[in-house]
């Protein structure tokens, strides 16, 4: 506070009360008591029921992306600990889900990672599962969008072994039909962009064309605008491109998933300038060969032409997995997918350069902030765990070591539990490369 004395006589003082954030007098956040509430439902379940793990009572339901987590879904029970539901990929072949407990939220089972895979630990259940979910990818299968997928949850209990949860999913033989597809969700586009300080927008559907979204943007006084758009107001469920600062119309787009930040469309014109801009998601028969079971395309038309995006990488050349290292000064190489048999499979052959001696790690789309890496830097084929993607691999990589000029086919397998066989790799030719003559030093005279 402040205190003021006046020479006749007058004083005053004023006092303002706020927080301290700094210093020796720096405030801090009074717990929560989160924790708290966390366990006492834990041994809440172990009052209740004699030990963790699920009861005969217990009703697990399901909340996805199919209805943007509306209504939750409950789980067929196939035997002790054995759950089971169907679930119909949509729009874009792709969707998230996490599990509720008795349809109580601080209830949820999840994954222990957002966008996470079966392979990811499963966790719960707690109150964190918000934001927290599976995916269930029509891709790695070739399968069309509509097809049925069929999910398994197994959970189980023992005083020898513990408690134990495992989610796992599989696509049937079976298309929901057409009929049925009119009594799905209806998924919402918005656009988010900077001029609307990256809230959401809603996008304008077509009428007479199923799948088309449309919206007009007016360029700031800047002259530049940044702009994604987003599936159900999800920022898990964005569609963006597959760089930042995306002009180019050869870069592919990316998504429905939630690894798009930074990458952004951008627009730039006089201020003033009106852009028309077009999604368009247009779901293929199945009878047509393509990479993609949809068709996604972004359109802009201003004053300076027309411009289009589209996925399924065409226009250039471009890979999902991209491998670096020191034989390339850390540029990208891509990596080549095997077919169905071998989903998630990717195969690089590398020769050694003249020491015999490689370091190597793998980037997502060309983005080094989504780095595939070991957890020790310099590591030997089955001593490190696979790590990421994220941006948090600096300086960790594989080594390899053999004859200079030896061929070596490396092996990035995504399928695999044991992330410590995710990296492997083996030599596949002995070409030895001639070692470099001596240098001819002079007699001393």
């Amino acid at each position: 506070g402040v205190s003021s004395f006046g020479f006749g006589g007058t004083n005053a003082r004023g006092d303002i009360w706020s927080r301290c954030l700094r210093g020796h007098r720096e405030t801090s956040n009074i717990t929560s008591a989160a924790w708290l509430v966390e366990r006492s439902n834990f041994y809440q379940r172990i009052f209740n029921h004699e030990k963790p793990g699920p009861h005969h009572n217990d009703r697990v339901f399901a909340l996805g992306s199919w209805d943007a987590f509306g209504a939750a879904v409950e789980l067929e029970k196939t035997g002790p600990g054995m759950y089971m539901f169907l679930c119909i990929l949509g729009e874009t072949c792709c969707e998230q889900f996490r599990l509720v407990l008795n349809q109580d939220n601080a209830q949820c089972i999840h994954p222990e990672n957002p966008m996470a895979s079966a392979k990811d630990k499963v966790v719960g259940p707690d109150n964190k599962g918000k934001g927290k979910n599976w995916v269930i990818s029509g891709r790695p299968d070739n399968s069309p969008c509509w097809t049925i997928y069929q999910v398994r949850f197994e959970w189980s209990f023992s005083w020898e072994y513990g408690e134990m949860k495992k989610i796992s999913w599989e696509p049937t033989d079976q298309v929901a039909p057409p009929k049925s597809r009119v009594l799905l969700h209806r998924h919402l586009y918005a656009i988010a962009g900077t001029w609307t300080s990256w809230r959401f927008q809603d996008m304008n559907r077509n009428t007479d064309e199923e799948g088309l979204w449309t919206t007009t943007v007016r360029i700031g006084l800047q002259g530049r605008e940044e702009f994604q758009f987003v599936r159900d107001n999800d920022w898990l469920q964005a569609l963006y491109p597959a760089v930042p600062n995306a002009r180019r119309a050869g870069v592919p787009i990316c998504g429905p998933d939630g690894h798009g930040k930074g990458k952004n469309w951008v627009l730039t014109g006089n201020p003033g300038e009106i852009y028309r801009i077009q999604l368009r998601l247009q779901v293929l028969p199945m009878s047509q060969a393509s990479p993609v079971p949809t068709q996604i395309s972004v359109t802009v038309a201003g004053d300076a032409g027309v411009k289009t995006w589209h996925n399924g990488h065409t226009g250039t050349s471009w890979a999902d997995y991209y491998i670096t290292g020191t034989w390339n000064d850390w540029t990208f190489a891509a990596m080549q997918k095997e077919k169905r048999k071998s989903a998630g499979v990717h195969r690089y052959v590398l020769r050694l350069g003249q020491n015999g001696y490689e370091e190597f790690c793998f980037v997502m789309e060309r983005d080094w902030d989504m780095r595939l890496y070991p957890d020790v830097p310099e590591a030997q084929q089955g001593q490190a765990m696979l790590q990421g993607p994220d941006n948090m691999g600096h300086g960790l990589n594989w080594v390899i070591e053999g004859a200079p000029g030896s061929r070596w086919q490396i092996t990035l397998d995504l399928t695999t539990e044991d992330r410590s066989a995710a990296v492997t790799w083996e030599m596949v030719a002995r070409q030895v490369l001639p070692k470099q003559p001596a240098l001819a030093l002079p007699e001393p005279g």
